[in-house]
Parts: structure tokens; sequence; C-alpha cells
């Protein structure tokens, strides 16, 4: 068995650590950004791979990576379930615009929380789209998660309108926002496989 320094994959291309926060190149990253970028962008999987470069990768997973998707992953099942359960209880009333007793209370509770969280979805989604994607609508649909995304957030909006007016087209749009919301639990899950 050989011993593997994990510092050097960690380190910028003039050996700098993370650590050293005012001559760490920020700009270009460390080596295994270096590494993620070719195996992205020039498909040579056998690095990723590599014994040592999985090592690191299954470390930096159990130390911190596994705990920053989990976080995400527990808001969008509270928002699931709060979701579903504003869905039935407006589903069990003759007016779902009514608001008024207890049960119908906690549902306007439910429904408000649901909308907090769209917008700051929404909110990361455009930051996504101007960050990672750099302003590039096809890359950006070429991706199947960030597609339902899109469905997901304008069929929410559309339920809206048809709720006010108490028109029973919003449970057609109510049942297509579910099935694609369901759908999203895929974009959270996907760093577990």
């Amino acid at each position: 068995k050989g011993v593997v320094h994990h510092q050097v994959l960690e380190s910028d291309r003039n050996g700098r650590t993370p650590d050293d926060n005012e001559s760490f190149d920020l700009e270009r990253g460390t080596c295994v950004d270096l590494i993620f970028d070719l195996t992205a962008t020039h498909k040579i999987q056998a690095i990723a791979e590599h014994k040592s470069f999985r090592t690191l990768v299954n470390l930096k997973w159990d130390k911190f990576g596994q705990k920053y998707y989990l976080f995400p992953l527990m808001m969008f099942v509270l928002f699931l379930v709060l979701f579903t359960t504003a869905l039935v209880l407006a589903s069990k009333e003759e007016n779902p615009s009514n608001y008024r007793g207890s049960l119908n209370g906690f549902r306007l509770f439910c429904e408000i929380v649901v909308i907090v969280y769209l917008i700051g979805d929404i909110v990361l989604e455009v930051s996504e789209f101007f960050t990672t994607y750099n302003r590039n609508v096809w890359r950006y649909l070429s991706e199947w998660t960030n597609v339902t995304d899109i469905c997901a957030y304008l069929l929410t909006l559309l339920i809206i309108p048809f709720r006010i007016a108490n028109n029973d087209t919003q449970w057609v749009f109510a049942s297509l926002t579910y099935i694609f919301h369901s759908m999203r639990i895929f974009d959270h899950t996907i760093m577990y496989s």
C-alpha cells in the first residue's frame, strides 16, 4: 500500500492550499477542480476513477458533502409534505378560497410556507442560470431536472388564478404540479446514488 497525499489534490496549481487565504488562486481552483473539469469537458473518466481520487472524493463526501446535500433534501421533503397537506385539505372544501376555521387556517399556513419555499427556490434557480449556465438557455434546458423545475414553478403559479376564480380547472393544474414537484425529488436524491 502506498501513501496518498491528498493535500496535493486540494492545492492550487502553484501548490498553495485553500488555507492560504491570501495567496490561494481562487480563480483557477484546486487540482480537484481541474480533474472535475477534465472529466466533464473531455470525458476522461480514467482520472476520476483512480483509487486515490475516489478516496479523496469519499473522504470529502463523508466529511461535509453529505450534510451539504442532506439539508436541501430535508427541506424539499418538508415542502412536499406541506404541499400535499394543503392540496388534500383544499380538495375537501366546497370553496378552497375560504380560509375560515382552524383546519383551513392550518391549510393557509401550509400554503404560505409552500409559496415562500418556492420563491426561495426560484431565486436559487435564477442564480444557477446566471452563474452555472452563463445565461445559456439551451445548455440550461438540456438538463431534465431544470425543465422539471420550470414546469413545476409555472404550473404552481397557474393554480392561483383558478383558485381565486373558484374554477375546477385548478385541480388539473394542482395534479400536474404535484406530479412535477414529486419528480423533483430525483434532483435532490441523485447525489446519493
